[in-house]
């Protein structure tokens, strides 16, 4: 359990993460990340972007995923069809890139899926292709996330990752999505799920 504070050191939330890994295949893993934050400031609390400040197209906040620098000149494959740049500020519930290591040629896959109950899902995405490969699901990208005191937000997102190609995204999506779900299940005698 962690506290965020403002300048002045008082608090404006309390938050409890969790991470979990799980193998879909030999080749391919699966992080969920939940966030939950409970408003503990007294009042209610805007959580924003850049975009919401003003910035154009700047929606980025949150989990935000940085590739290596060998994935520039990858490429970005969603459900849609959507490609490129125009990612950006796209509602859809997951994007993906794909990219070479340059220093060994081998194909990865990196994959983020928006959990359905997540507040404004699906999101728009901040992403980028280039001097990084960037991905980023942002509830708050172009309006504010307000939370009230005394009020808990939870988001979760399912992170897949493959020695694969962008052909293989839409089959790691489906796949991320039901770790996802099992993720929900309540445990049975105080078992992970």
């Amino acid at each position: 359990m962690s506290t965020g504070s403002s300048t002045s050191g008082a608090p404006f939330f309390t938050e409890r993460r969790t991470l979990r890994a799980d193998l879909i295949t030999r080749q391919a893993w699966a992080l969920t990340f939940e966030t939950t934050m409970t408003n503990v400031s007294g009042a209610g609390v805007a959580i924003g972007s850049p975009t919401t400040k003003g910035r154009e197209n700047a929606g980025y906040g949150g989990l935000f995923r940085r590739g290596p620098r060998s994935f520039t000149g990858g490429r970005f494959v969603s459900a849609d069809g959507a490609a490129g740049e125009e990612v950006r500020g796209k509602r859809m519930e997951w994007p993906a890139f794909a990219g070479r290591h340059d220093e060994t040629s081998a194909r990865s896959l990196v994959l983020m899926v928006d959990d359905t109950t997540n507040p404004n899902h699906p999101p728009q995405w901040f992403a980028r292709a280039e001097e990084f490969a960037w991905l980023n699901p942002a509830p708050f990208f172009s309006e504010e996330l307000t939370v009230e005191h005394g009020a808990t937000v939870r988001i979760r997102y399912g992170v897949g990752v493959a020695d694969a190609d962008a052909s293989v995204a839409p089959a790691l999506a489906h796949a991320v999505r039901q770790v996802l779900a099992r993720s929900h299940a309540p445990s049975a005698a105080g078992q992970p799920a």
